[in-house]
């Protein structure tokens, strides 16, 4: 996937195990061994056919290039509770500089 600087995108997710009409809590979050890998904060989405469509910014804190990503159901704040999970597989996620 591709994404540019500043302008919002979407990532199809497909998700199993929930039924459509249901909502799921998801994030964006990079591959990290600590706990700060979340990208921003969670999005309730509704799941529809099977899918949802997370919207997604690339924030101009994070410079160009390829990052590794995955999609999560969110998770709490407190640790204890867990990390975020399940979670998609890792995928590449090129971010382009801002369109001048």
């Amino acid at each position: 996937m591709e994404a540019t600087i500043g302008k919002k995108m979407e990532i199809p997710v497909l998700v199993t195990g929930v039924a459509d009409g249901m909502p799921i809590n998801l994030s964006v979050n990079y591959a990290s061994t600590g706990v700060a890998c979340g990208h921003e904060t969670p999005q309730v989405l509704t799941v529809k056919d099977g899918k949802v469509l997370l919207p997604f910014t690339v924030s101009d804190q994070l410079p160009s290039g390829t990052y590794n990503i995955c999609v999560c159901l969110a998770w709490r704040s407190d640790i204890r509770v867990g990390m975020p999970g399940p979670c998609t597989p890792l995928f590449p996620l090129k971010v382009l500089p801002p369109a001048k």
